[in-house]
Formats: structure tokens, C-alpha cells, sequence
């Protein structure tokens, strides 16, 4: 039995899988600012959603920045004192079985690569817009290798005569400090128009760095960003490759860091 764990900056969500491609058992609960309150409620949680069941391995996925081994969390803005706390032994040894880290945009990724909306593609971008922006690149079902991660919200970009990182000009985050609102109490179009604008400036890198196939893209504020005008400012950017990849909104919703998490624990158990 596999337990997948997706801890954001706001909530923690938990599920068991009994086949590995289905999420059989779910809670969620806020984010404890400790590690050692947060890894002891995802062993509470896990419990109660195994019941009589053994779980054999664990993948989390968290909102931060991992050593090239994966084994400890190493930065997080959302998260800061679970740095330097949350690592693979305590991990281990609370929860009882081997665990793996992993970025929570990157399992994303191989979420929608896998179970989702990338799914018959070999190269995919995935791109998530929420609270922060993150993003990385699934190749043939196994995420790019790389030795600290994908930190593409933190890309630079200009726009309108100032230069600021991706991540400034469109996450939740920063949305409220730009507007004075937060993204679900603002209906004016022009606004989404220019927020799909300062998108695209960052696709179009993602683009010409990763060229995907397909290029997916999720999180909670992609339900105001209008997908149309993010291709046509694309289309009206793009001037060396001679067609942008396929464009897809992603199709797992809260629950695509969980699915990713089943994928890479299915990766390392081919692997062994």
C-alpha cells in the first residue's frame, strides 16, 4: 500500500492507494509551520486511512527546495522552519517505512504527465500558477534530472519597463499586492488579460528551453487566466520555432501532487 502526501504552504493533503493509480482514502488539514507537528499528523492520517492495511513506502511532496539528494529540505518560503528539519531519517523513522521527497510542482508534473492531461506525450512541460510559480519537465514518464530542481517561477522577465522574476508579476501571492485584492475578488478582464500577457513571457522561455510537446498548465489561478489569450500572445512572440507545443489545461486538479507522488513511488519500484 502506497501513501502519497502533497504538503502545501496552506494545506497538507494525504492518500492512500491500494493499486498504485487510484487515490482510495484522502483527508486534508492545515499545514503545521513545524516539521515535527506536520510529519506527526501525516502519520495520524495515514493510520486512520490504512486501517488494518500495511503501508509499505511513502512519497511527499512539499512546496520548497531539496538537496541534489533529495533528503532534506533545504529551503521554502512558505514554509521556513520546516528547512533543515524535514529530512529522509526523521522522515523514516516517524512514519515507519522508506520515503522520498520531491518538489511539489515537480510531482505535479509527473502527476499530469502520468494520470493526466500529458499523458501520451513524450516530452511534457508542467507549469503551476498559485501561491507561488513552479513548474518542470517530464521526459518519456521520468522527470529531467537536475541537481538542486526546477525553479522556473524565479525565472527573470521584463514587462512594461520593469524586470522582475516570473513569480513577482503572477502568483497569488504577489496578485493582491498588485491589485489590492485577492484573485477571486477580481472580475475585471483587462486585468487577466495582462496577468495571461506576463504568463505567456514566461512560457515562451519555458518553451524555448524545455520544447516540449505538450505544455500543461495547472494550479488555482489558472481558472481566471484565459488560456486564449496566453496562446495568441504566444503565437505573436514566438519567431523561431515553427509551431508552439500543444497547450493543455491541466486535469487533476488539488489532487495532482498526490497522483505524482503514486508515480514516483511506481519509478522507483521499476528501478530496483
Amino acid at each position: 500500500m502506497m501513501l502519497a502526501v502533497d504538503v502545501g504552504g496552506t494545506n497538507t493533503r494525504v492518500a492512500i492507494s491500494r493499486d498504485g493509480a487510484t487515490l482510495t482514502a484522502l483527508e486534508m488539514f492545515p499545514t503545521p509551520p513545524e516539521a515535527a507537528e506536520g510529519l506527526t499528523n501525516i502519520r495520524e492520517a495515514a493510520t486512520r486511512l490504512a486501517e488494518n492495511d500495511t503501508v509499505t513506502q511513502a512519497a511527499l511532496g512539499i512546496a520548497g527546495l531539496f538537496s541534489p539528494n533529495r533528503a532534506e529540505l533545504i529551503a521554502s518560503p512558505h514554509l521556513p522552519k520546516w528547512v533543515g528539519r524535514c529530512n529522509r531519517t526523521y522522515a523514516e523513522e516517524l512514519l515507519g517505512v522508506p520515503v522520498q521527497f520531491e518538489n511539489d510542482a515537480a510531482l505535479g508534473a509527473l502527476g499530469e504527465a502520468t494520470f493526466g492531461a500529458g499523458r501520451g506525450f513524450d516530452i511534457v512541460a508542467y507549469i503551476t500558477v498559485g501561491t507561488g510559480v513552479g513548474g518542470a519537465r517530464v521526459t518519456r514518464g521520468a522527470l529531467d534530472a537536475t541537481h538542486f530542481g526546477f525553479e522556473i517561477g524565479h525565472q527573470l522577465i521584463s514587462m512594461n519597463g520593469e524586470t522582475n522574476e516570473l513569480e513577482s508579476f503572477i502568483s497569488g501571492s504577489a496578485f493582491k499586492e498588485r491589485y489590492g485584492e485577492v484573485p477571486t475578488a477580481v472580475h475585471n478582464p483587462l486585468v487577466w488579460e495582462k496577468v495571461a500577457q506576463e504568463l505567456a513571457e514566461g512560457l515562451y522561455n519555458t518553451i524555448l528551453h524545455w520544447s516540449p510537446d505538450v505544455l500543461v498548465l495547472g494550479g488555482s489561478m489558472m481558472k481566471d487566466i484565459p488560456h486564449t489569450a496566453i496562446i495568441e500572445r504566444l503565437r505573436a512572440r514566438m519567431r523561431l520555432f515553427p509551431e508552439l507545443p500543444e497547450v493543455r489545461a491541466g486535469e487533476l486538479g488539488d489532487h495532482v501532487g498526490l497522483y505524482g507522488a503514486l508515480a514516483l513511488m511506481h519509478a522507483s519500484k521499476a528501478t530496483q
